[in-house]
C-alpha cells in the first residue's frame, strides 16, 4: 500500500499519461464537429485574461506542427536576444499571427476576431517573457564599484529609503 502522499501524485500521473494519449484524437473529434481548430475554441470561448492566454500558451507548447514548433522557437529567441521592443511586438503580430492563420487554415476573412483575441493572448505571453528575461539578466548582473552607473543607482536608492533624515 502507497503511504497517503503519494496515492493523488500517482492520480494525477496516470490521468496525465491518458490525457496526452487521447489529447488527439480529443482534438481531432471536435474538430471534426465544430470546424474550429484548437486555438480557436480557446479564443471563442475563454473570457479575456490570463485563462486565454495561459491555454493559447499550453496549446501552442504541446502542437506538433512543425511551422508553430519553429515559431515558437523564433520567438523565444527573440526574447532571450534583447532585441527591441517594437521589432519584437511587430514580429508576434506578423508572424505568430501570420503562421497560426497559414498553418490551421483560418480564413481571417471569415473569422475576423481570431487574429485580434490570438495575437493579444501572444503579444501576452511573449511579453511576459521578455520581462522575466531583463529581471533575471538584471538579478544576475553584479555589483561593480567602478561602474559610476552602478553607483549612481545606490546613491538613488540610499536616498529614496532614507530621504532628508541624514541630512
Amino acid at each position: 500500500m502507497l503511504p497517503p502522499a503519494t496515492e493523488p501524485k500517482m492520480i494525477f500521473r496516470v490521468f496525465s499519461f491518458f490525457y496526452f494519449l487521447s489529447r488527439p484524437l480529443l482534438k481531432w473529434f471536435l474538430h471534426r464537429f465544430t470546424n474550429l481548430c484548437e486555438l480557436q475554441r480557446i479564443c471563442y470561448g475563454c473570457p479575456p485574461g490570463a485563462t486565454r492566454t495561459k491555454k493559447v500558451q499550453m496549446s501552442l507548447e504541446l502542437s506538433r506542427r512543425l511551422p508553430i514548433k519553429k515559431l515558437l522557437h523564433i520567438l523565444n529567441e527573440l526574447v532571450s536576444n534583447d532585441v527591441e521592443e517594437t521589432f519584437l511586438r511587430r514580429e508576434i503580430q506578423t508572424r505568430a499571427i501570420g503562421t497560426v492563420l497559414q498553418v490551421k487554415k483560418i480564413n481571417p476573412k471569415v473569422h475576423i476576431d481570431f487574429p485580434r483575441s490570438f495575437g493579444s493572448c501572444a503579444e501576452k505571453i511573449w511579453g511576459y517573457k521578455r520581462l522575466y528575461f531583463m529581471v533575471e539578466k538584471l538579478r544576475a548582473t553584479q555589483y561593480d564599484s567602478e561602474d559610476p552607473e552602478h553607483e549612481a543607482k545606490l546613491l538613488l536608492l540610499w536616498k529614496l529609503l532614507v530621504g532628508d533624515e541624514m541630512q
